[in-house]
């Protein structure tokens, strides 16, 4: 009985046997799974970590971090300065000024801002000791450049004055094509179609004939978006051979856009165009209308009376805005 309880050939031993290999093989899977990458994962990363002198890695870390630090010093404090000067009065909340250096201050740090690391988090902590509200979001942007249409429409203000800085004869900061290409995309998300045609068309220089346009490269902004945007426009209110003509030149530039092919084919085939908003005197609510008719008799009333003050501003300087 002894002799055949200590049988290793017995089915009761053989099934215990083949489970304990069993569960060492799960246990090799579990434990392989669980080194893979890492330092313990085999005796030669061991030995290298042991070997290991990083002494002059964390000398090249420490200097890259002087590096950074100085461009901080020179060239981004310099660049806030310089967008937040003197000659950039915000102390009357002036549109065109508020939108320059919330765009500036966005171009400089929003990267920084955004930094998930120590290094994002410090710096919101220091910005914050004099400025306890909301820093500039993309979104105050967007709301800043649309304002800035929908005070053009109520107002009647010219696209130029407005370039200029020049908004019911008070001067604010000038703008550069890239803002008017912002002002165009927000002016279109308002439904007011006929002023982001005109600052769409400024931003890209439209001339008169569409053969005759020419891609400037110096351009900053998204270009083939822009003339996607305009090409849109012009099929709905003004000429659709023209709008897609634009959508062509907008394919052109940026072939691989698949949103861009889409749109296009659905205008060059006529069928599922949406209808886009269009914001317009004739269209709009009776109270809507009658407070754009109060805001455009007020400056009428005021330029008559001469309350609105003059600064004998210049013209505009660059040949593409005095169209």
């Amino acid at each position: 009985m002894c002799t055949s309880a200590g049988n290793t050939n017995s089915p009761v031993s053989s099934g215990s046997k083949d489970r304990t290999t069993h569960d060492l093989h799960v246990d090799d899977r579990m434990t392989s799974g669980l080194l893979e990458g890492s330092l313990v994962g085999s005796s030669r990363s061991i030995q290298r970590w042991a070997k290991a002198d990083l002494t002059n890695n964390l000398k090249a870390f420490i200097e890259h971090e002087k590096f950074r630090l100085k461009v901080i010093k020179n060239n981004m404090v310099r660049d806030y300065e310089k967008n937040h000067s003197s000659s950039i009065s915000l102390t009357n909340n002036h549109p065109t000024s508020v939108f320059v250096s919330m765009r500036n201050f966005l171009g400089n740090w929003k990267d920084k801002l955004e930094n998930s690391t120590v290094y994002g988090k410090r710096l919101r902590e220091f910005l914050s000791v004099d400025l306890p509200s909301y820093l500039p979001s993309k979104s105050d942007l967007d709301l800043a450049s649309a304002s800035i249409g929908l005070l053009q429409a109520a107002y009647n203000i010219s696209t130029k004055d407005i370039i200029l800085g020049r908004i019911l004869g008070y001067q604010g900061a000038k703008l550069n094509s890239a803002d008017c290409y912002d002002i165009g995309k927000s002016a279109f998300r308002s439904g007011v179609l006929d002023t982001a045609y005109d600052w769409l068309r400024t931003a890209v220089d439209l001339p008169p004939k569409f053969e005759k346009f020419k891609v400037d490269k110096r351009l900053t902004f998204n270009l083939s978006d822009a003339l996607m945007h305009l090409g849109k426009i012009s099929y709905q209110k003004k000429d659709k051979d023209l709008g897609l003509k634009m959508m062509e030149k907008a394919l052109e530039l940026d072939p691989e856009n698949v949103e861009l092919n889409q749109e296009f084919l659905k205008y060059r085939s006529g069928w599922q165009v949406v209808i886009l908003p269009d914001l317009n005197r004739e269209s709009m609510e009776p109270w809507r209308r009658r407070f754009f008719d109060k805001c455009q008799e007020i400056v009428t009333n005021a330029t008559a009376n001469s309350t609105i003050p003059d600064h004998n501003l210049p013209t505009i300087p660059h040949s593409k805005l005095t169209g």
